[in-house]
């Protein structure tokens, strides 16, 4: 795999509306290319992702929706806080 974790916060300073903007589109478009995979084979699903220790790309799926929610959860929490 070509991501580390190490790299997980590198994103360039969001200083301007349109950075925010670019983002945005950055992530609609990986969204985008992930739903292509909604109609993954069982078999596929079941596949290993590039190693034993990544487990399988069910796994994976599982794991990203369920940490989206984490965070999406922490929003409200963080405007609290601003307030």
């Amino acid at each position: 795999m070509e991501i580390q974790d190490k790299y997980g916060f590198d994103l360039p300073p969001i200083t301007l509306e349109n950075d925010w903007h670019l983002l945005r589109q950055s992530l609609f478009k990986n969204a985008g290319l992930f739903i292509r995979y909604e109609k993954m084979s069982n078999a596929k699903l079941d596949g290993i992702v590039v190693g034993e220790k990544y487990g399988t790309y069910y796994r994976n799926i599982e794991d990203a929706i369920d940490h989206s929610y984490y965070h999406l959860g922490q929003i409200p929490l963080i405007v609290k806080l601003l307030k």
